[in-house]
């Protein structure tokens, strides 16, 4: 890459920063740039903020709540709806978490607006590239096997007002809902596939380690000038990542692992702060896993 061109990329990206001051990194994760914050959705999906740099608390919901997105000094956040047919969004103080108002969106008396999956039917809730939300709703025969005919699915959009704060719904059918593709071929002169953050300032390359143990892949991350920041094993192929100064944030799925004395450990999806300085992991937390994953034996 001739230095014309990477003077060109890394202008171009400066001038994007204060548009990715707030990032969603998952669904139940957003990274606060400004605020030196991040709001997860926890493993009993309660709401809460944490410092980045630290994982210190802020502060905690009682309430099970989803984060959206940031609007000005506020989080809108999903609840669990009262009924179908009801689409229940809030605003929270993002200094103290507290809820500021609340709002219904009218959506069709079918659909429950549910947070996570269930086992016969989900609703997700999320933001595409361009930040415009959208939503899906699934319903499905439990069993073994699923086919075409038993899974009916509905799809809206939501138009947001951001001077009053309100939104208003469109319903389809056969909307084509958003789905973000964040490979690239930016860097040159590497080997593996090559993965953008979430705010598109750096990339993960991924190539798959044969000197390790238990199919894990190899990871280096390079700012978009090519220059290289860390590398480490992982046994993810991918997660979603954005780099917030000397900090990497990522997600860790749910997996179990074997211990010396024959016991299994079982970890459970987490949010990984890495130190790019010291590299090591920072600070990590369980997050909410939104996949139903069946009944639990007692």
């Amino acid at each position: 890459m001739n230095c014309f061109k990477k003077l060109f990329i890394l202008l171009m990206f400066s001038a994007c920063t204060y548009s990715f001051s707030a990032v969603p990194l998952t669904e139940v994760v957003i990274v606060d740039v400004e605020n030196n914050a991040i709001y997860m959705q926890s493993q009993n999906g309660s709401l809460k903020a944490l410092t980045l740099d630290g994982g210190q608390m802020l502060w905690e919901s009682n309430l099970i709540m989803k984060p959206i997105k940031v609007v000005d000094d506020t989080l809108m956040v999903q609840l669990n709806p009262q009924v179908k047919g009801q689409l229940k969004l809030a605003y929270l103080a993002i200094k103290e978490g507290t809820i500021n108002s609340t709002f219904n969106v009218s959506i069709p008396n079918t659909v429950n607006a549910v947070i996570g999956q269930k086992m016969e039917e989900s609703f997700l809730l999320r933001l595409d590239d361009k930040d415009e939300l959208y939503w899906k709703y699934s319903q499905h025969n439990s069993g073994a096997e699923l086919t075409g005919e038993n899974i009916k699915i509905q799809y809206g959009q939501l138009d947001f007002n951001a001077q009053n704060k309100t939104l208003q719904n469109s319903v389809s059918t056969s909307l084509d809902f958003p789905k973000v593709n964040k490979l690239t071929s930016l860097l040159t002169g590497v080997t593996g596939r090559q993965i953008f953050s979430e705010n598109e300032q750096h990339i993960l390359v991924v190539n798959n380690d044969k000197t390790a143990k238990n199919g894990y892949y190899s990871w280096q991350f390079y700012d978009v000038s090519g220059a290289k920041l860390v590398d480490f094993n992982s046994h993810q192929g991918y997660s979603p990542f954005i780099i917030v100064d000397n900090y990497l944030v990522y997600t860790q799925s749910a997996r179990s692992t074997l211990l010396s004395n024959n016991e299994v450990l079982n970890l459970p999806s987490s949010l990984i702060v890495y130190g790019l300085i010291k590299k090591q992991v920072i600070w990590t937390d369980a997050i909410y896993e939104k996949n139903y994953r069946g009944i639990v034996a007692p």
